[in-house]
């Protein structure tokens, strides 16, 4: 009768069905009010950060650690859905040489979001002046929404959703 409709491909659904969680207790923010200018104006991806609380870090996805720079201020992983994540702790800590962060997992690593992966001496920052924000990015994706801005919880709240 109406054909009106009948040329029409369907709609495709605008779902975001990954999640990454809070790498630290805290308060997230929005990128836009990053310290740096290369995190806050994407081009690392999109994603949050975080200003931490105290200086556990824990990972914010079920994924393989597949890269931790040598100063330990940085991890990267690949969640079991392919998607790559990269966590970024402070801004310019790769200045401190691996001073201040101890990393408790290897390259290889596979872990479930909220398994620690590293401890920052947050007092050693402060006492440098380095900011502690941690930023959560998808280097891949800038299609990713912040779920929850505010008070976090580490490996608890979901801080981002992403469509793979």
């Amino acid at each position: 009768m109406f054909k009106l409709f009948e040329n029409q491909k369907p709609r495709k659904e605008n779902r975001y069905v990954g999640e990454i969680r809070a790498t630290q207790d805290g308060e997230a923010i929005s990128l836009s009010t990053f310290p740096d200018a290369i995190i806050r104006d994407g081009i690392l991806g999109g994603g949050m950060a975080i200003i931490p609380r105290n200086g556990r870090v824990v990972s914010p996805v079920d994924g393989t650690v597949t890269t931790i720079a040598k100063s330990g201020h940085a991890f990267c992983f690949e969640t079991s859905d392919g998607i790559g994540l990269l966590v970024h702790i402070g801004v310019d800590t790769v200045v401190l040489n691996g001073n201040g962060f101890d990393v408790l997992v290897k390259e290889g690593d596979y872990v479930l979001a909220g398994t620690p992966i590293c401890d920052v001496d947050l007092a050693l920052l402060e006492a440098r002046n380095i900011p502690a924000h941690t930023a959560i990015l998808l280097p891949s994706h800038s299609d990713v929404e912040g779920a929850v801005l505010g008070c976090v919880q580490a490996g608890v709240t979901t801080v981002i959703h992403y469509q793979p």
